[in-house]
């Protein structure tokens, strides 16, 4: 009996403790999101009855030359009902209001609002990253169901031209200095598509300083005059030449142009794609 009794008084135990241990959480408030885009004082100011007005502003926090964007504000937002907001003199407000929400002592102001977290996406991805990306279902109208063999395996590939016209341009920039045996390209000026992950004298750009590029190797010509040189844009995805598939191999929005593999009347069909991949894999 005195050890069923002493196993009854270890059961009760555990259940009087759990909700005790189970309750011990931490509640913070601030911005923990490093694509923040802060909410405007003007804004602030022009609506005292309510949030500030929020925007996607292209100075913060935006990196200039990478894909880091402000997505608007994901940290949190609290509005306040204050009758007299602007003179500076505290107004009481109806106990209607200040006995049904938290307030100040004065009852000059009463929280109205409170919001915690934000939209982070505006639909669900399409793909893990890692995934074989599978060319259109439907034709280039975007209608009609594509028949196996339809599309191209290969996407449109940059300077490509398809129908007289270039779907995904190059970019060319003047350089006045490189050698095969170092990283370092010095150009005239930065000009559209010289960006980090774009490629240069065969070789990724990793660093830009100036008008001093590092690459992710030794370039393959030695230049010293000024030389106008193809710049190739980074892509959102990997082709493999040998799988012959496409595979997801950037989190965030992809744009695919797809080509058909033969062309009716002279005219190749052109699809373009655009889409979310997520940043979780789905296999370890």
């Amino acid at each position: 009996m005195s050890s069923r009794f002493a196993l009854l008084l270890c059961a009760l135990g555990t259940f009087l403790l759990a909700p005790s241990a189970q309750a011990q959480y931490e509640l913070k408030a601030g911005n923990f999101n490093g694509l923040y885009a802060p909410y405007t004082a003007a804004g602030a100011a022009a609506t005292p009855y309510g949030p500030p007005v929020g925007s996607n502003q292209s100075a913060l926090p935006a990196t200039l030359l990478t894909n880091s964007r402000g997505m608007g504000q994901v940290g949190g937002s609290n509005s306040v009902i204050d009758f007299t907001p602007t003179d500076g003199t505290p107004g009481t407000i109806a106990s209607a209001f200040s006995d049904r929400y938290p307030s100040t002592p004065d009852n000059s102001q009463v929280l109205g609002r409170s919001t915690i977290g934000g939209i982070f996406a505006s639909g669900v991805p399409r793909y893990f990253m890692g995934e074989t990306m599978s060319p259109p279902l439907v034709q280039a109208d975007g209608v009609t169901t594509a028949p196996a063999g339809y599309w191209r395996t290969k996407p449109v590939e940059p300077g490509e031209s398809i129908n007289s016209t270039i779907p995904v341009p190059n970019y060319t920039v003047n350089v006045t200095s490189s050698g095969t045996t170092s990283k370092l390209v010095t150009v005239a000026s930065i000009t559209t598509g010289v960006v980090v992950g774009a490629t240069l004298l065969g070789e990724p750009i990793t660093a830009i300083n100036g008008t001093t590029l590092t690459l992710a190797g030794n370039a393959n010509r030695t230049l010293t005059a000024s030389t106008a040189v193809t710049v190739t844009p980074a892509l959102s995805y990997y082709y493999s030449p040998h799988a012959e598939k496409v595979f997801a191999s950037q989190p965030g929005r992809v744009s695919i142009t797809w080509v058909s593999l033969a062309a009716t009347a002279g005219v190749y069909g052109v699809l373009t794609e655009t889409f979310a991949v997520s940043s979780n894999t789905s296999a370890p």
